[in-house]
């Protein structure tokens, strides 16, 4: 079984799988520790448990004009923090903003 997660309003029947890197497929892009998928596929291989040990499915995303994102960032709307897989698949879903605060390294 999976969890599924609203990534954003923009294209909200577009599907993508943040996923471990063990997992490949036709749309998958590695990016470090962690890739994602685009593909329904996975689904279907996550569900006769031949997909990424870990996943989370995501519903859309957000987009941002030019300069939007920074000016957010400079109201501190947002937090940097290193990528951990730890957190990012394993812990809590209502614990994961919390924790991932706390391990923020830079405030904009």
């Amino acid at each position: 079984m999976f969890q599924y997660f609203g990534g954003g309003p923009v294209d909200v029947k577009e599907i993508f799988i943040l996923h471990s890197n063990e997992y490949k497929s036709e749309t998958t892009k590695n990016y470090g520790d962690i890739s994602i998928s685009q593909d329904y596929n996975i689904l279907l291989d996550i569900a006769h448990n031949k997909g990424p040990q870990k996943s989370l499915v995501i519903f859309g995303y957000s987009g941002w004009g030019d300069g939007q994102l920074e000016g957010e960032m400079e109201r501190d709307h947002w937090i940097l923090s290193d990528i951990d897989l730890d957190i990012t698949f394993d812990k809590d879903t209502n614990a994961k903003w919390d924790i991932a605060f706390k391990n923020s390294f830079i405030k904009i």
